[in-house]
């Protein structure tokens, strides 16, 4: 019988490894969808500022005050998106370093 016990608990401990594990790996599939979706829809956001640009200089291509004015504008904009990229980054690191200290 105390065999059957100490096996039972073997079988146990390896499931609930298992679990953890599979815990971690799912929770990391998630941190790269959260980070990709992010990285797209930054990207989509450049290009329509882009587009935005190039549609201003098109209507008017000498107003280079208001050129000026378009280009610090979405410099601004990507710098800020860069940033926000950063940080999510860095929130994503922090949390599979939390996670692998749990699991380990």
């Amino acid at each position: 019988m105390a065999g059957n016990d100490a096996a039972q608990k073997i079988f146990e401990a390896l499931n609930e490894s298992s679990d953890a594990f599979i815990d971690a790996v799912r929770a990391s599939n998630d941190r790269g969808h959260r980070f990709s979706a992010a990285v797209i829809e930054q990207a989509q956001e450049s290009q329509r500022e882009t587009v935005e640009f190039i549609k201003k200089w098109a209507s008017a291509p000498f107003d280079f005050s208001g050129l000026f004015a378009s280009v610090v504008e979405s410099t601004t904009k990507a710098q800020g998106r860069a940033l926000d990229g950063t940080r999510l980054m860095f929130t994503e690191m922090g949390e599979a370093q939390k996670e692998t200290r749990e699991v380990v």
